[in-house]
């Protein structure tokens, strides 16, 4: 009896090993590599063409060159403003503001903005300095852009023998995508 049940359960293990094997056989996963991508890179360089001038008085202006160059893999559009600073903390950096800000993108100058604008006013390079109908640089292209500011006249004598630094702020991102600006 003992014989007859051990040869029952072996019987009933080989076939339910049998029955697994059968649907193993049925059941099949390949894996097989069909190609990657590498995402791309919004990246600029900003480089000053500007000499430092010296004796600029009251009413008068200062024009500031600088080259922006995507240096990434995707065209990018871009947004900016300026950040300016005294010697003497003391002094108000508002005494300057911008005149005329181009843009000049290998086929001529183009105007950014044209009015008395406030240096730490965000702009965008686009025809109107909004960010509508954005200008785009496309991968190893370059923009030269011109600020011309002006000094105040209503600046008095404790500006005199005082630098006046002014930085640039650009911040790009992909073109043609929902990405979100970057934060100065």
């Amino acid at each position: 009896m003992r014989k007859k049940m051990l040869v029952g359960v072996s019987t009933l293990l080989f076939l339910a090993v049998s029955v697994g094997t059968v649907f193993a056989y049925f059941a099949y996963v390949q894996r097989t590599p069909i190609g990657q991508f590498q995402t791309g890179e919004a990246a600029i360089e900003v480089t000053s063409q500007s000499a430092p001038s010296t004796n600029l008085i009251p009413g008068n202006t200062k024009t500031f060159e600088y080259i922006l160059e995507n240096t990434g893999t995707v065209a990018v559009t871009a947004k900016g403003m300026f950040e300016g600073s005294w010697s003497d903390p003391g002094l108000d950096p508002a005494l300057v503001a911008g005149t005329i800000l181009e843009l000049h993108d290998g086929l001529g100058y183009k105007t950014v903005q044209s009015e008395l604008f406030d240096l730490s006013d965000v702009f965008y390079f686009s025809q109107d300095g909004t960010d509508t109908n954005l200008w785009e640089l496309e991968p190893g292209e370059q923009w030269s852009v011109r600020l011309t500011v002006q000094f105040s006249e209503e600046a008095d004598i404790t500006y005199m023998l005082s630098t006046y630094s002014l930085d640039a702020a650009i911040a790009v991102k992909e073109a043609h995508s929902a990405s979100v600006w970057p934060t100065f």
